[in-house]
């Protein structure tokens, strides 16, 4: 957990600065944040390819022949005791976070009159939480409560900050949202991964991974659609309460995993 906790740390202290970043741009025109972005991914694809050395042992320098790990398919993943839900938790978790970074915007501008710089602001605080939690308090939380009790909590706090941009009339809330937002997902995300990881064993490990991933990744197309959807069908806050609904359901996943002796660390 401390490893993927440090990797989650980087990722927030990029969402921290990336809204204030874009929030400034944008005074130059709707094409500058964009392009700051463009500017950044190249930077990390050199960063990549001159500074990461390589880990795959059949490319590496000088590498002792290994015996090459079998490919991972969805239905070896899928055979794995415990995988389905950490993936269906991954969905879920995503699609939840997904509702946020669509519409919370264009809540926060049709209740409040908000603009890029107040919306900004709320997703660097965002990942200003997620930061400090992966960066300095994980470890410890890791060392004295088990995986699934972090999952359990991570998940309330979401459900609990998504209830409140739902339901919330002042833009006070909106802040207490993304600070339990923040919190949990700070927590989520690298148990999540963890947790996948010790599942998969160290055989099936680096594939397992990829499918975790791949179903984000999936609930990040799915999103979009559906939460762009429920707010111009029926409410703005709607997204927001069907992010709820599926904490809701992840709680019933998290408690079919502790039944599962594998899953109790």
């Amino acid at each position: 957990i401390r490893g993927m906790g440090r990797v989650g740390a980087g990722i927030g202290l990029g969402m921290v600065l990336g809204p204030v970043i874009g929030s400034q741009l944008h005074v130059l025109g709707e094409w500058a944040p964009p392009l700051a972005a463009a500017v950044f991914a190249f930077a990390a694809l050199l960063g990549v390819f001159f500074l990461f050395p390589e880990t795959h042992p059949r490319h590496a320098q000088h590498a002792t022949p290994t015996p090459e790990r079998p490919r991972v398919s969805l239905a070896q993943a899928l055979a794995q005791p415990g995988i389905a839900p950490v993936l269906a938790l991954f969905f879920l978790t995503f699609i939840g976070v997904t509702n946020t970074q669509v519409s919370l915007g264009l809540l926060a501008q049709e209740r409040f009159g908000w603009g890029e710089r107040e919306v900004g602001r709320l997703f660097a605080l965002y990942g200003f939480l997620s930061f400090v939690v992966q960066a300095f308090a994980l470890d410890w939380l890791s060392r004295v409560a088990r995986s699934l009790t972090l999952v359990v909590l991570g998940t309330v706090l979401v459900g609990a900050g998504l209830a409140c941009i739902a339901l919330g009339g002042h833009p006070t809330w909106l802040v207490v949202a993304m600070v339990l937002v923040g919190t949990g997902m700070g927590l989520l995300l690298p148990v999540l991964s963890s947790l996948a990881s010790a599942l998969a064993g160290p055989e099936l490990q680096g594939g397992v991974l990829g499918i975790a991933q791949s179903a984000g990744g999936l609930a990040r197309v799915v999103g979009p659609v559906w939460s762009g959807f429920l707010y111009s069908r029926f409410h703005p806050g709607a997204p927001f309460l069907s992010g709820v609904v599926a904490t809701g359901v992840s709680l019933l996943v998290v408690l079919s995993l502790l039944k599962r002796p594998s899953a109790r660390t």
